[in-house]
């Protein structure tokens, strides 16, 4: 998060002079938070200036470093091109933009200009934003998939499960449709082998977090389809 005041250049001699004089002024207006008032009188403008980088982030202090930005650019702007061109709005317009000069005590064309900084700095923000979602998207891989599909997912997976504990039941030569000891060790195959599943795959789970009893129950039952009847 950008804050206050880390636009000034303390390196900039003749920016630094200009905030001393700003502040002076603001001072003067009684435009400035009571704590800055206070740290002004008591330290000066050009300690307060090394002051600032250390001011609190709060809605008071981003106002105050809002306005000096926007003073600071249209005094440069106005050094660099001479006077400001002269642009024809709507008299609604204007209207709008002196009250708004007048609640921000600032001129018309200082608040102009500071609207257009306002413009380009959330452009820019918005613009890193839309680059870290691309990048999120760029590094990331989201699978999206239907209710059916996964509905359909689950089956086969439930019939991977019968299908695995019914080869491995059968490995023993037995036939699980007359050894009932069989079938037990069918079902109990089952069983773990959900249980194991389902402490991986939420899907499996119920609400809960526990492993889901009617896909237990599913996959119990398909022991019809590979001769294990389901007692």
């Amino acid at each position: 998060m950008t804050l206050p005041f880390s636009w000034i250049e303390m390196s900039n001699q003749a920016q630094l002079e200009w905030i001393a004089a700003y502040l002076a002024r603001q001072s003067l207006s009684g435009s400035l938070p009571g704590s800055l008032m206070q740290n002004l009188n008591h330290y000066g403008s050009q300690q307060m200036i090394n002051m600032l980088n250390e001011a609190p982030n709060n809605a008071e202090f981003r106002e105050l470093s809002r306005k000096m930005k926007g003073a600071w650019t249209t005094r440069q702007n106005r050094k660099k091109h001479g006077n400001p061109v002269s642009l024809q709005m709507p008299k609604a317009t204007q209207k709008q933009l002196k009250s708004l000069a007048k609640k921000r005590k600032q001129s018309q064309s200082e608040t102009l200009s500071q609207i257009i900084n306002d413009a380009s700095d959330e452009k820019s923000r918005l613009v890193e934003q839309r680059n870290n979602a691309s990048e999120l998207l760029q590094n990331e891989q989201y699978v999206y998939l239907y209710p059916s599909d996964v509905d359909s997912l689950l089956d086969a997976l439930l019939d991977e499960i019968s299908h695995r504990c019914s080869l491995k039941v059968r490995e023993n030569g037995g036939d699980p449709n007359v050894d009932f000891g069989l079938r037990r060790i069918y079902f109990d195959l089952v069983r773990e082998r959900f249980s194991e599943l389902a402490s991986k795959v939420s899907a499996l789970q119920s609400p809960d977090g526990q492993a889901s009893s009617p896909l237990l129950e599913r996959a119990l039952q398909k022991g019809w389809d590979y001769g294990i009847p389901y007692y």
